[in-house]
């Protein structure tokens, strides 16, 4: 079996199906990628563009981790199987943590200016640097900082005090750690967390997700999440 992500919508629907944790799905005949079959992606932040984090009316998307065998065709970033296991529903840090073992296995440097780039870092501190098109950007460490010039990028965060800025159009961000940072262009999607503290430890209080849309989220501005608000602050 493959491993791979998907999307669903609050209820764990797709395409008007719904889905159960932990349960096997199947297919009787051809198998056709965006026609026929279970879509799902092996790169989970693939996802993202056929499920955002919030729907049109703000409801929170879920994720979740599958199997796909049997029949299987692919087609650009997702593929159909002809069978599909739900495994586990493991949400928007589990993606980004999926996402950072992904690109782990793949990276070389942690400066890169060619299209298609995949940087990944777990160590505190650490700065990633693209300015290709369509890099894929992430970090597990805390006080990261991530930066991308390139069109359609993806920037990921799961430490705390991280800074991630994108100055190419149609770019994804999010930050999953405390007290984290974002800015990018117009355009481009901006997913921010606030922890609170009990009992001597941290635990996530909101997630919201922002369309920079020039207005009333500004281009090129840096935002944190404070009161469940998307704020203005410096770097």
């Amino acid at each position: 079996m493959a491993k791979m992500y998907k999307g669903f919508d609050k209820d764990l629907k797709c395409r008007d199906f719904n889905y159960e944790i932990g349960k096997e799905y199947e297919i009787e005949g051809d198998v056709e990628c965006c026609d026929n079959g279970f879509h799902a992606c092996e790169n989970p932040f693939d996802v993202f563009s056929f499920y955002p984090i919030i729907d049109d009316e703000g409801n929170f998307n879920r994720f979740c981790e599958v199997e796909g065998c049997g029949k299987a065709d692919k087609k650009d970033e997702k593929t159909a199987f002809s069978k599909l296991k739900v495994k586990a529903e493991i949400g928007i840090k589990g993606f980004i943590s999926a996402f950072i073992e992904i690109v782990k296995e793949s990276v070389k440097t942690e400066k890169d200016d060619s299209d298609f780039s995949q940087l990944a870092s777990s160590g505190d501190g650490s700065k990633l640097a693209s300015s290709g098109n369509f890099s894929k950007l992430a970090s597990s460490g805390d006080g990261s900082q991530l930066a991308s010039s390139g069109n359609f990028s993806k920037l990921a965060s799961s430490g705390h005090y991280s800074q991630l800025a994108s100055s190419g159009e149609h770019s994804v961000i999010c930050c999953a750690g405390n007290n984290c940072k974002a800015r990018a262009k117009k355009g481009s999607w901006i997913t921010l967390a606030e922890w609170k503290l009990k009992d001597g430890n941290y635990f996530p209080k909101c997630v919201k997700t922002e369309f920079v849309d020039g207005e009333r989220i500004k281009a090129d501005v840096w935002y944190a999440l404070k009161d469940g608000e998307f704020v203005e602050c410096k770097e």
